[in-house]
């Protein structure tokens, strides 16, 4: 499922808090990066970024504090961001490998290595079942495979 805040907070919640939560229960935390991302100010003219409780910093800070993976995502012919673009609580994300979508024609297969990738990141790790013990012959030794009735080797019925 995908959060997203404008969308996914019900009236009356407390938005931080919800946001908090979701994160939290998260398996990864995917980051739109366009043009102006990195510069982007408030209503006073002050760079969002640098504003502690701006909600993009929040949600990233909480990310990769809780060692989440983080997916950015370029669009618009946006750079990642450089480091000392960012407050030093988001000085990792430069080092993250991004997922550039560009503009058509290839836009589709720019969201084929996003979905790629999301799926990478959720596919659910299954522990691999634990390797039937060898068998043997018991008249000659010979090894036995799993599926085989009969010894190759002396022709002994194996059980």
């Amino acid at each position: 499922s995908i959060f997203r805040d404008v969308d996914s907070i019900p009236v009356g919640s407390r938005f931080r808090d919800k946001i908090e939560e979701t994160i939290k229960a998260a398996k990864i935390v995917v980051a739109i990066i366009g043009p102006q991302w990195v510069g982007a100010v408030d209503r006073q003219g002050r760079r969002r970024l640098e504003q502690p409780d701006d909600p993009v910093r929040f949600e990233l800070e909480t990310a990769l504090g809780l060692g989440l993976p983080v997916v950015p995502v370029l669009v618009k012919q946006a750079e990642m961001p450089a480091q000392d673009e960012l407050p030093s609580s988001l000085s990792s994300l430069p080092g993250i490998n991004a997922v550039i979508i560009p503009a058509e024609p290839y836009f589709s297969e720019g969201m084929a290595r996003l979905n790629a990738a999301v799926e990478s990141l959720t596919a659910p790790v299954h522990p691999q079942a634990p390797a039937a013990p060898k068998r043997f012959c018991t008249g000659c030794g010979n090894a036995i495979n799993p599926n085989q009735a009969f010894c190759t080797q002396c022709g002994r019925r194996v059980a």
